[in-house]
């Protein structure tokens, strides 16, 4: 992408929805903004694509205001999650945009593994948890697996390393112009 470019991204949730996301690439990093239904979130990267700010609020709810920073992830008043401290990437559960963050920072060769902590967010409830997550670079993708649930996709991207098909949960569609 450009030093500064802007993308629209829309992925089909079957019987979910749609989740819409526009994504600004500058030096600096990303600056995301993003709906799912009643969720909205924002997200910001240092260039690196490692979250710095997260801020994600389902219906009119009070939002869920979160910094990272060396020690992990802090709420704005600033108490510590609890274990966050390696946990560089958010998981939004209704969003496919987030598994872009580590694929896009990590970018293993075929074959190559990374297991990581991360800061996973149920919709709609917002409660964060750490899990443990690893994704593995196969000719087709990345094996993407939840190491706590067992849980694991086949995830197809496309060359800037965003989420094409997550089968049985999303597909990324052409946005609208």
């Amino acid at each position: 992408m450009n030093a500064t470019a802007a993308r629209r991204l829309v992925w089909d949730w079957p019987d979910k929805g749609t989740d819409r996301a526009t994504v600004l690439t500058t030096p600096d990093g990303l600056q995301i903004s993003g709906q799912h239904a009643e969720t909205r979130y924002w997200l910001h990267t240092d260039p690196n694509h490692a979250a710095i700010s997260l801020k994600v609020q389902v219906d009119r709810a009070q939002p869920l205001d979160l910094r990272r920073d060396r020690d992990g992830w802090h709420h704005l008043d600033g108490s510590l999650i609890p274990g966050s401290a390696m946990a560089i990437d958010p998981d939004i559960a209704c969003t496919a945009l987030t598994n872009t963050l580590p694929i896009r920072r990590l970018g293993p060769g075929i074959g190559d593994t990374a297991a990581m902590d991360v800061l996973y967010l149920p919709v709609p409830d917002l409660t964060p948890r750490i899990v443990q997550q690893r994704y593995t670079r196969t000719d087709d993708g990345y094996r993407y697996q939840n190491l706590q649930s067992g849980f694991e996709a086949l995830l197809s991207v496309d060359n800037d390393g965003w989420v094409t098909d997550y089968p049985g949960v999303c597909r990324m569609m052409e946005p609208p112009q």
